[in-house]
């Protein structure tokens, strides 16, 4: 019975080694496609026109680009921040890429992102912070990425008056639950709503305030969980001013190209 087993694992580490090798014979000469798209003029010209809105005007037009992530369809999106402000950004605008050269963008929208969460109606839910004399939160909802819900934040949430941030948001049960903290004074404060209620375009939100969640694991929880950058990574040109946005897969190499500034 033993002598079987042997002969039989032998014969195994055979045909195994057959296999490869047919493999690599079959498929080592397939090619890898290379495919580079660059970020359409109207685009640019777009943004341009948002820098040359801004409040205050700068000599060196650099975009901000680090913030990107990847969307569930492995497309490319982008917050490109503007540099609207004193050669910072207090604005951006979202762009989103594919693997076949298909750009969309959105218009401008206020401040500087901070995070994006996927919540569980499909949407994308996305925190900014304006940032001129002072900054304060806002919310946004959006199903493709592209055009964005500004969400009504609760009045009176007693944290801070100038300098507030909405460091997180879950989902549990059917309710959005967001938390508030002030950088001044330390304090933190929780409100929910009905998240049906929140998706309505004009509806107005239900706020109430509401106990500190568990941010852990567990039935009670409400896990706070950024989207990432997935496997887009991003490279400077050291010859030029041009940003790169890059994604390998076993037969192909894709690069999404943006300008690092309008100058």
């Amino acid at each position: 019975m033993r002598m079987m087993e042997k002969n039989g694992y032998r014969l195994l580490l055979i045909l195994s080694c057959v296999f490869l090798t047919l493999g690599q014979c079959c498929f080592s000469n397939q090619k890898v496609e290379t495919r580079v798209y660059n970020m359409p003029d109207s685009i640019v010209q777009a943004i341009g026109r948002a820098v040359q809105d801004g409040n205050f005007s700068c000599a060196k037009k650099t975009l901000f680009s680090r913030d990107y992530f990847q969307l569930d369809d492995e497309r490319l999106l982008i917050l490109v921040g503007i540099p609207d402000y004193l050669c910072a950004s207090n604005s951006f605008m979202p762009v989103v890429a594919d693997g076949q050269g298909k750009w969309l963008a959105g218009p401008p929208m206020p401040g500087a992102p901070s995070w994006i969460v996927p919540g569980p109606d499909d949407a994308l839910w996305l925190a900014a912070q304006w940032q001129v004399e002072g900054t304060f939160p806002a919310l946004y909802r959006s199903l493709n990425g592209v055009d964005w819900q500004e969400i009504k934040l609760p009045d009176n949430r007693g944290v801070d008056c100038c300098f507030e941030r909405l460091e997180r948001i879950c989902f549990h049960r059917g309710v959005v639950r967001l938390k508030f903290a002030g950088d001044a004074t330390a304090k933190t404060a929780y409100w929910e709503a009905g998240l049906e209620a929140l998706a309505l375009p004009g509806q107005e939100p239900v706020w109430k305030s509401a106990d500190a969640f568990q941010e852990g694991a567990g039935e009670t929880s409400c896990p706070f969980v950024p989207l990432g950058q997935g496997s887009w990574t991003r490279i400077e040109s050291e010859q030029s001013s041009w940003i790169y946005f890059k994604k390998n897969r076993m037969y192909s190499k894709i690069s999404l190209v943006i300008p690092g500034s309008l100058e």
